[in-house]
């Protein structure tokens, strides 16, 4: 009798393993692991996302946790009909994955312990908006497709000016230079998914002497808006422009501003609006939605 009760339970715990492995063979079915990338942009107020463009491509590693290696390395993922479908099949393993874009971000690389990492990037150089997503412990049961938040790792700035002086008094702009700010940095090579600038202080250099610009009470923008590495510090800003008083001559001046203080954080979109007074010039910072564009 006690043998016939011990061979039912050795069946019965073959039954329940067989059960068990039929169902995970069940759960599992081999797919190609596709991704789910949006947009995101930067406020304080509302948080945003539009999905990501259909026509561009973007990079995408992918670190298996347990074995400690690479599982996708570097992989271009384009939109088909598909969708964004990787060429790796879903393993049972937890995946941390990074991506950028471009996909051809000039200096980016990766390491299994620092991550994306980008080196010697100029903005000045490469004038490109660059775009990052990180999603970790991912594995197939949570979900088929990765959700990827791309955000935007540089800032966005430009300049507005007017003036306030009275109303015999116009103005015009021949010149906007920004002096003191790093053009060139590194990112993330300390693995603190942060910017470290590197190189020379350059300037940002608004020229339009061959057709000065009329600045009144209401503000103008002064140029196009450029893309800069994240970066604290405190800069010189210098204005060449021309007044003249009802119909007399225009005389030239110069303004500057030797404490324009800088606080550029990453994915931020900066608007200084420059105003002339009867004393000095002074300046305002404004942040607003970056809008979410990819050029």
């Amino acid at each position: 009798m006690k043998k016939l009760k011990l061979i039912i339970g050795v069946l019965a715990v073959m039954l329940m393993g067989g059960l068990t492995s039929c169902k995970d063979q069940t759960d599992w079915i081999p797919i190609n692991i596709g991704f789910k990338p949006y947009i995101g942009h930067d406020t304080r107020a509302v948080v945003e996302s539009v999905p990501f463009p259909e026509d561009r491509s973007f990079n995408v590693w992918a670190f298996d946790e347990s074995a400690q290696s690479v599982y996708i390395d570097g992989e271009q993922i384009s939109h088909s009909t598909n969708g964004w479908v990787s060429s790796k099949i879903w393993p049972r393993k937890q995946l941390s994955f990074e991506a950028c874009w471009p996909a051809d971000v000039v200096g980016a690389t990766y390491t299994p312990e620092k991550g994306i990492c980008i080196r010697d990037f100029d903005t000045e150089e490469s004038e490109v908006d660059i775009l990052f997503a990180k999603a970790d412990h991912i594995d197939y049961n949570s979900d088929k497709f990765v959700t990827l938040s791309f955000e935007h790792i540089l800032s966005r700035v430009e300049f507005r000016m007017r003036q306030s002086l009275s109303d015999e008094m116009s103005v015009r702009v021949n010149r906007i230079e920004l002096q003191g700010f790093a053009t060139k940095g590194d990112f993330n090579t300390s693995g603190n998914y942060q910017w470290k600038t590197s190189g020379p202080v350059c300037s940002y250099v608004f020229d339009t002497s061959d057709s000065p610009i009329d600045v009144d009470s209401e503000p103008i923008y002064m140029g196009e808006d450029f893309y800069t590495i994240p970066q604290l510090l405190e800069a010189t800003l210098i204005v060449n422009f021309e007044v003249k008083y009802g119909q007399a001559s225009w005389i030239p001046l110069q303004e500057e501003i030797r404490n324009f203080l800088i606080e550029w954080l990453p994915g931020t979109h900066y608007t200084y609006t420059l105003n002339l007074t009867e004393t000095n010039l002074t300046y305002t910072t404004g942040i607003s939605n970056w809008n979410n564009r990819v050029e």
